[in-house]
């Protein structure tokens, strides 16, 4: 199962989480601040592991939370050994 779709004109990117019915009361985040957050992400080598907290026009980079347990750890470690990263 695929979650992309294409960016929508109204800017946003719809996928089968969630709709134009979902968005129309929301304030979205621009496409051009996604873009500034990769950007970043991708030139800023020392942002490596951490996690993108974006709203609006407005983003913050943190240290990930801990996995809720073991077995989520145990999970994403082989998720992770199998390179899908």
């Amino acid at each position: 199962m695929s979650f992309y779709r294409e960016v929508t004109v109204d800017g946003y990117l719809e996928t089968q989480l969630s709709g134009a019915t979902l968005f129309a009361s929301m304030a979205l985040t621009p496409i051009s601040v996604l873009v500034d957050v990769v950007r970043e992400l991708v030139m800023n080598p020392k942002l490596t592991g951490v996690v993108a907290e974006i709203s609006g026009e407005k983003y913050t980079f943190r240290e990930p939370p801990d996995f809720v347990d073991e077995i989520t750890r145990q999970n994403m470690d082989a998720f992770w050994a199998l390179g899908n990263v």
